[in-house]
């Protein structure tokens, strides 16, 4: 039978959910009226205080509700998991399901209702919503970027897509990546909030640099990642569960493995950038990238220590110049008190150097998704120039 302690919590949950929701539709609908607002900040005699509508509007988007809404919907999922479903009973069933549904509502309209007052909070806003995420320890973080909260479970990219972009494709490429309606999302800023370096299989990076062997007494790109990366070299000369070869070296939890191509690029956006440096420069960034291999993931994104990383972080090693080696300049910006390069970022670099002397990042490929739809479609470089601009929840994303 289910405890009472689960039962307990079902129903807390449910409610305080939906005290949420009930936030959230007052916020938009007060939008960033200035006479609805002061009226609501009035004193009242029914709470004893005044900026009653403050108080609602700092708690809907506030550190602590964040983590509590978002540890309570992982612990829902731990239930549904291990409970028997005839346990609940046809009441906390319902519960269940409206607790889904208000979870769904309150991340799909977070910035819909945030943005009603964004005058008032302007960057600040990012800022809460990015600080929140940091206090999620380890676990909780690995179980909430699984949390998927659309009824749809397949990319919007399909295999096909991948394999006509494929060709087009060298190594030292960066993707941007980002898959709508999972949680972990919150926590990144801008509308990307994945990268990956591509680095080819080991069969097309061998031919890629041919030209720069034999090199250090290496008769060739095997023969060098074999001797000097054998850890990673076991991985990379096998395939994935579903047979494609290891293409990709990217962040993920646990830490930075290798994916294929196949694997990676099964997202809902992707696009392509390719930093302009030559070969022996491309070289030495993916073997840079190679030192990365294996260790883990970085929960903190701090971009100032090279003991754990996170997949921007990957990318940003990889390119910055360093002992002779050309790289790319991405500027680290302060987010919450860190300093990093976001996914956004690097499409924003892109965005404001195209076209003039500064440009370090060409434009390879945008695979673009429509939720509407449920399909992705080739877009050309100027959709993708802007789509750093783009909000970042789901419910924009058509």
């Amino acid at each position: 039978m289910l405890d009472e302690h689960a039962k307990s919590f079902v129903i807390s949950y449910s409610l305080y959910l939906k005290k949420f929701v009930l936030f959230s539709r007052i916020i938009k609908k007060v939008g960033s009226n200035e006479r609805v607002t002061k009226a609501l900040n009035e004193y009242s005699d029914v709470f004893g205080a005044k900026n009653s509508y403050y108080d609602v509007r700092d708690r809907h988007i506030g550190h602590e509700t964040f983590l509590r809404r978002n540890l309570g919907r992982v612990y829902i999922s731990f239930l549904e998991l291990t409970v028997d479903d005839t346990d609940f009973g046809e009441n906390y069933a319902t519960l269940l399901r409206e607790n889904k549904k208000s979870y769904r509502y309150l991340i799909t309209h977070l910035f819909n209702t945030v943005g009603a007052v964004a005058v008032n909070y302007g960057d600040d806003v990012e800022n809460r919503l990015f600080n929140s995420w940091f206090p999620i320890q380890k676990n909780v973080a690995n179980t909430m970027g699984n949390i998927n909260i659309s009824k749809r479970h397949t990319s919007l990219i399909s295999l096909d897509q991948i394999a006509i972009m494929k060709p087009v494709l060298k190594p030292g490429d960066i993707f941007v990546e980002r898959r709508n309606w999972y949680a972990s999302n919150v926590g990144i800023p801008g509308f990307w909030p994945h990268a990956a370096l591509y680095v080819g299989t080991l069969e097309e990076a061998n031919a890629f640099f041919k030209e720069l062997f034999p090199r250090n007494d290496f008769n060739s790109f095997v023969d060098l990642i074999k001797n000097e990366y054998p850890r990673l070299y076991e991985k990379y000369q096998g395939k994935d569960d579903s047979g494609y070869a290891y293409a990709v070296i990217e962040g993920q939890a646990p830490g930075i493995i290798l994916q294929s191509l196949e694997e990676s690029a099964s997202a809902d956006y992707i696009g392509v950038l390719r930093p302009r440096l030559d070969n022996e420069d491309t070289l030495k960034a993916g073997l840079r990238s190679f030192e990365n291999y294996g260790k883990p993931y970085d929960y903190n994104f701090d971009f100032e220590t090279r003991d754990e990383i996170v997949g921007s972080e990957l990318v940003y090693d990889a390119d910055l110049p360093r002992n002779g080696k050309k790289g790319i300049t991405f500027e680290l910006s302060v987010t919450s008190g860190r300093k990093m390069v976001s996914p956004n970022d690097m499409v924003k670099k892109f965005y404001e150097e195209n076209g003039t002397e500064k440009q370090e990042l060409d434009f390879v490929y945008f695979i673009d998704g429509n939720e509407s739809l449920e399909r992705a479609f080739v877009k050309d470089e100027n959709s993708f120039s802007t789509s750093w601009t783009r909000p970042k929840f789901s419910k924009f994303q058509e």
